[in-house]
């Protein structure tokens, strides 16, 4: 339910962004726009490979900007549980991307 109100809400600022921006051409190279856009790509794809409940979590703090005490109350857990998935979601995303490099 959180990563479906997360795409929406995404999928409307991203509709907004497009309708308020600047031509494509007067913003940045199209070179260094192809690699933010592979850059965005190889990150989703680390985080779709977190568990489902570490990935809620991250989402819901980083792109939705809810407390941590909101998250403990949206998903059901207590504050502890949600800064240990933080924590550990932030590890793993850190290992993969540091595994990545190599």
């Amino acid at each position: 339910m959180c990563i479906q109100r997360w795409r929406a809400r995404n999928r409307e600022e991203m509709a907004l962004e497009e309708l308020s921006a600047e031509p494509a051409h007067l913003e940045s190279d199209p070179a260094e726009l192809l690699i933010a856009r592979e850059k965005e790509a190889e990150f989703m794809a680390l985080l779709n490979q977190l568990p489902l409940p570490q990935r809620s979590a991250l989402l819901l703090h980083f792109v939705e900007d809810f407390s941590l005490e909101e998250i403990a109350g949206i998903t059901g857990t207590a504050l502890g549980t949600v800064k240990s998935r933080l924590h550990y979601a932030k590890k793993a995303l850190r290992k993969m991307i540091e595994d990545k490099r190599k």
